[in-house]
Parts: C-alpha cells; sequence; structure tokens
C-alpha cells in the first residue's frame, strides 16, 4: 500500500491480502466531487441497481458529512447508537453496517471526522472478505489512500464550471501521491445541460489540468484525450424528490421511467472516449457503463440480460457530436442564460480561460507530432 512518510511521499508496499482478494474478482471504486455535484445521489443509485442485479454491494461513506447517518439511520437513536462504532469495528475485522436491502449494505458513522477512517487498509480488507463490490462515498478531506486503492476513481462534474478548481486543486494533491493516474480515471457528467457556451469538450478540458487560483501555475492531471465520460441529464423532478426523501431520512427511487432507465444505462450501457466525439467510441470494459453487463458478466457468470434490455432502450438517447444526452427545456435553458452581474462574467472568463488553455494545448501538441514527423 502507499503510506505517508514524514516528507509527505508515498511509498509502494502493496497489501498482499487486499491484492489477493481482488483477483477474486472483487472490486473497489470511488466517486469524488465538488459540492452539490450529485456524487452521493449517484453513488446510492448505483448500489441499488447493482444490488438488485444480484451483486453483495457495499457502501462506504467516507465523506464529513457523512449523509447516509442521516438518510438510513431513519431518525432513529436505536439505528444510530448500533452503528456508532462501525468504522472501529471494520478497522477490527468486524462488519458493522446497515443491511438496507438484499446485497446491499451500508458502512457509515457519526459525521465528522474519525480516527479509525484512516485504517484503510483494515477496513477495505474486512469489506472485501464479504462483499463483491465496494463502492467508496468520498470528499475533499478522504485519505488519498482509498483512491490508491480504488481501480477506477469517478469524477463528478456539473455544468457549473466553477467547482472545477476545487476538483482539479484535490486531484493534484492525490496525483502527487500517486493515487491517481490515467487509466483509473473515468469522468461523470452529471446534471447535464445542452448548451453551446459550454461542451463536453469544455468541462473535460477544464479537469484535465490544475490551473491554482491567481493563475500562474498550470499541472496536467490526466489525458482530456481518451478519458472515458458519460453524461447525466438533468432531471428537476429526481433531485426534488431527493432533497424531500433526505428530509424525511429515507431513499427512495422513484422516478420517471426515462430517469430510471438513464441510471440504468449508468451500470450497463455505454461510455464514449473524449478526442474521438465524432466518432463516440463505445467502451464496455468499465464499472459504470458497461461494468455490469459485460465485465460483471465475465468476472462473476451474472446474467446481463436485464442490463440489455436496459441499454437497448437507451441507446439512442446519446447523440451528436458531443455524445449528450436528453433533451433541456427552454425554460431551463432561458434560466441559465439570464444570468446576469458578476457570475456571469465569472464564467464567461473561465470558460473562455478554459478553452484557450485547450487550444494552446492542442496547437503545441500539433506542432510537436509534426516535428516528429519531419
Amino acid at each position: 500500500m502507499k503510506t505517508l512518510n514524514v516528507d509527505n511521499t508515498y511509498k509502494i508496499n502493496t497489501n498482499p491480502t487486499i491484492n489477493e482478494l481482488l483477483q477474486e474478482n472483487k472490486k473497489i471504486v470511488s466517486f469524488i466531487g465538488a459540492s452539490q455535484s450529485g456524487t452521493s445521489f449517484l453513488v446510492n443509485n448505483i448500489a441499488r441497481i447493482m444490488a438488485r442485479r444480484n451483486f453483495d454491494v457495499a457502501i462506504l461513506d467516507m465523506t464529513q458529512n457523512k449523509d447516509s447517518y442521516y438518510i438510513y439511520t431513519q431518525n432513529k437513536e436505536s439505528i444510530r447508537v448500533s452503528i456508532r462504532n462501525s468504522f472501529k469495528d471494520l478497522s477490527e475485522g468486524k462488519l458493522n453496517g446497515l443491511q438496507i436491502e438484499n446485497n446491499l449494505t451500508v458502512y457509515t458513522d457519526v459525521p465528522g471526522k474519525n480516527e479509525y477512517s484512516a485504517r484503510v487498509e483494515n477496513i477495505l480488507e474486512t469489506l472485501l472478505k464479504k462483499h463483491q463490490v465496494v463502492i467508496i462515498d468520498t470528499d475533499f478531506y478522504t485519505d488519498a489512500d482509498y483512491f490508491a486503492y480504488s481501480e477506477q476513481v469517478y469524477l463528478v462534474q456539473t455544468m457549473d464550471i466553477l467547482t472545477i478548481q476545487p476538483l482539479t486543486e484535490f486531484l493534484s494533491n492525490l496525483k502527487s501521491k500517486n493515487a491517481i493516474n490515467n487509466e483509473k480515471i473515468r469522468i461523470i457528467l452529471n446534471k447535464f445541460m445542452n448548451f453551446d457556451e459550454i461542451t463536453v469538450s469544455t468541462l473535460i478540458g477544464g479537469m484535465a489540468f490544475y490551473n491554482d487560483p491567481s493563475m500562474t501555475y498550470m499541472q496536467q492531471i490526466f489525458e482530456k484525450n481518451g478519458v472515458r465520460y458519460t453524461t447525466v441529464s438533468y432531471n428537476q423532478q429526481a433531485y426534488e424528490k431527493y432533497i424531500q426523501d433526505v428530509a424525511n431520512c429515507q431513499f427512495t427511487t422513484n422516478y420517471s421511467i426515462e430517469f430510471r432507465k438513464e441510471l440504468e444505462m449508468l451500470t450497463g450501457g455505454q461510455t464514449y472516449t473524449t478526442g474521438a466525439e465524432k466518432s463516440l467510441n463505445l467502451v464496455r470494459r468499465y464499472f459504470i457503463m458497461g461494468f455490469i453487463g459485460n465485465l460483471f458478466k465475465q468476472l462473476f457468470g451474472g446474467d446481463s440480460s436485464s442490463n440489455n434490455s436496459s441499454s437497448g432502450s437507451s441507446s439512442n438517447t446519446r447523440t451528436g457530436s458531443t455524445g449528450v444526452s436528453g433533451n433541456v427545456s427552454n425554460s431551463l435553458k432561458t434560466k441559465y442564460k439570464n444570468i446576469d452581474g458578476q457570475n456571469k462574467l465569472k464564467g464567461v472568463l473561465f470558460t473562455g480561460l478554459i478553452n484557450n488553455t485547450n487550444d494552446i494545448i492542442d496547437n503545441a501538441n500539433t506542432k510537436k507530432a509534426n516535428t516528429k514527423i519531419h
């Protein structure tokens, strides 16, 4: 495992037990996004869909807010007491989670920093001995080792380009510790809407580089060409339902048929590869967007028939040169286009900065390639 030394650099010191468990067709993945990006929403929905397809799934809530602590304890003191030492128990080899439904267990704890959450190897080893898939809900305070052990790291980004900078700052820190790399990164553009000003390329191009606040330093996080991504369209009804559920300490999936299909497509549909948006390459060997329908079938011998039906019904929702899904109502377009004042100015400037940066990098790469040819 990568362990933190006093000089703040990581050394490779692989945990053989976790590696052996992962070779037994088990998987660890993590999700990270800025506040209000919908990361927890996606984690909980994806986990439920997978569990209902007969995979033993664990949600590990490593966020500071611990939304799952409020949602799944149902405002009942007896349940809160029962899981109050959940992370301590995991670190000691004991399973103490909330059985939400068949094949789905949530591991959470009292909100705030938890001293036992730093015992990364012990916690993950305990979970992998019981569950097939561990989905880690993370934030900018989560220990880097959880990302280091994740086979894939899903970056959740919305249309709000002003949240890109804090996300890339955290990713820069992870990269400096060798906790992430190009092969791990997947992107989910959540609450996606069709705008001329903000495209898939704009968002992913901005996420590929960290710029310090003064714009005097730039670090590449990942190669923007070739990174795998998908989109989840903005659905006001679904998010209103989620907010109401949280207020009532519950979590349900009573969404519209169309939105349910889109969420199911995340676990068995398709992704696209940047740098090939015109051809929209289909990617099928990853956790979300093809992981269940194909990779799980290969690994676990699972039946992908339900996945095929859902992805088949949704396969035509992603069209055009940007590979985006769904149509946005005119009212929503008008709402966002009519944003005035300083926020609009900041958004325009930041979008321009991203696009200009992308152009500069693309031109430099082209010149470099031409030089090599000659």
